[in-house]
């Protein structure tokens, strides 16, 4: 959880401080729940609503007027602005639009502007001019939600991400482009009847003419309808001998995930979290998580080992996918 905080909002902050700070002092179920709840909270949030509620502890109180869902992502929030994007859900008619009312809290006293920026895209934003008052630090308004988002009318040229799952017709890809991804950090996407496909070893220039699969690193070419006329896939695979295993270290921000080092210097990340790493010894799987530190240094250290990793850096290293021992070292 601690990791999945650094990816996406970094290490200087408080947050992150207590988060490792509760870790390194064993409290890993208070930590688990503090870290949670702060990336809830952590913008751009996404938030599904039904009929009514708080978004979160974003002092934000949001209406429907209905019981079918809709979704509502704060991208900004401080003392004098806002900007939301909002999303209806899927429906069959281009006439299905709804409304929201949002009573944004937290804001200083004053006349507010509100703006559509972009397809179902707001920018609350305090101004003289202002034709809305705010009251006891409160700011309420309702905008008409459009069927589709922001997303769906500005498609990008391309996508980039580590792809889920591959085959037949589309490809899904957890991606850091959070906007394209209607701020989800999922994203499914059709392949065109004549898309291109283009898949590498990772360090290679030869190619092959093949969808990607699961666990590739894909940079995807997206037509103006958002489906994807080019598939360029990368995979990595390295076999070596591990000569050490650097345990997660709460106390320095650049090793919350272990670190497995090959005699030839290079170094890859385990995974801890939903895409934890896989490790097979004698046939036998488990994920790193089911290991302790000093099993997995036992393990790890002077063993044979082939391992899966996509190639796309996360600071500065790739992360493991799939670690298989051929042979064990003289600690295993």
């Amino acid at each position: 959880m601690l990791s999945r905080y650094r990816d996406k909002r970094g290490i200087n902050d408080d947050t992150y401080s207590v988060g490792r700070s509760l870790i390194g002092q064993g409290c890993f179920v208070t930590a688990y729940g503090y870290l949670s709840q702060r990336l809830s909270e952590t913008l751009p949030a996404t938030f599904t609503v039904k009929k009514n509620g708080f978004l979160g502890g974003l002092d934000i109180y949001a209406e429907t007027g209905g019981t079918n869902p809709l979704s509502v992502t704060v991208l900004s929030k401080d003392k004098t602005s806002a900007s939301f994007s909002f999303f209806t859900g899927f429906a069959s008619s281009s006439s299905a639009s709804r409304e929201m009312t949002l009573t944004v809290g937290g804001l200083s006293d004053g006349n507010y502007d509100l703006n559509e920026t972009s397809f179902n895209e707001y920018a609350l934003k305090k101004s003289e001019s202002g034709t809305i008052a705010s009251k006891d630090g409160a700011v309420r308004f309702t905008v008409t939600v459009k069927y589709g988002s922001a997303a769906s009318f500005e498609t990008p040229g391309t996508i980039t991400g580590r792809a889920l799952v591959s085959g037949g017709t589309s490809v899904t890809v957890m991606t850091r482009d959070l906007r394209a991804a209607e701020y989800s950090p999922k994203l499914q996407l059709s392949f065109s009847e004549s898309c291109v496909f283009s898949r590498r070893a990772d360090g290679s220039d030869v190619t092959e003419p093949k969808k990607p699969e699961p666990g590739d690193f894909v940079v995807l070419t997206l037509s103006q309808d958002g489906t994807v006329v080019r598939a360029d896939s990368a995979y990595g695979r390295k076999t070596g001998v591990i000569t050490s295993y650097t345990p997660p270290d709460f106390s320095y921000p650049d090793t919350p995930n272990g670190i497995i080092t090959f005699g030839d210097g290079s170094s890859f990340e385990l995974e801890y979290l939903s895409y934890t790493t896989e490790i097979i010894s004698d046939g036998v799987k488990k994920y790193a998580r089911a290991f302790t530190d000093d099993e997995l240094s036992s393990l790890f250290t002077g063993s044979t080992a082939s391992i899966e990793y996509c190639p796309e850096f996360y600071g500065e290293r790739y992360r493991v996918q799939k670690i298989t021992i051929e042979q064990r070292g003289r600690f295993g």
